[in-house]
């Protein structure tokens, strides 16, 4: 899977903005607001991946306990389906 849109992400304030740019903002006029886990979970879905890479990877990079980190992701990975920003 991975995000299907270009998305740029900015930092504004305390969180991150993310928008679709370029031919892609046609497509996906919403705007996503997320913390930096949540930036980071986008920017490895930048790439074709799986799930369990995406929990992997974020293991090596956060602290916490594998079932915390892996529902966080399964969550996250979760609401970006909801808002059809994903291709399998």
């Amino acid at each position: 899977m991975k995000i299907k849109y270009e998305l740029a992400i900015q930092k504004v304030g305390e969180r991150f903005v993310a928008v679709a740019v370029n031919e892609d903002a046609e497509k996906y006029t919403g705007m996503i607001k997320v913390n930096e886990t949540g930036k980071r979970i986008i920017e490895l879905l930048k790439d074709d991946t799986t799930v369990e890479n995406v929990i992997e990877q974020m293991k090596k990079e956060y602290e916490g306990d594998e079932e915390t980190i892996s529902s966080a992701v399964k969550a996250f990975i979760a609401s970006l389906k909801e808002k059809d920003l994903l291709s399998e």
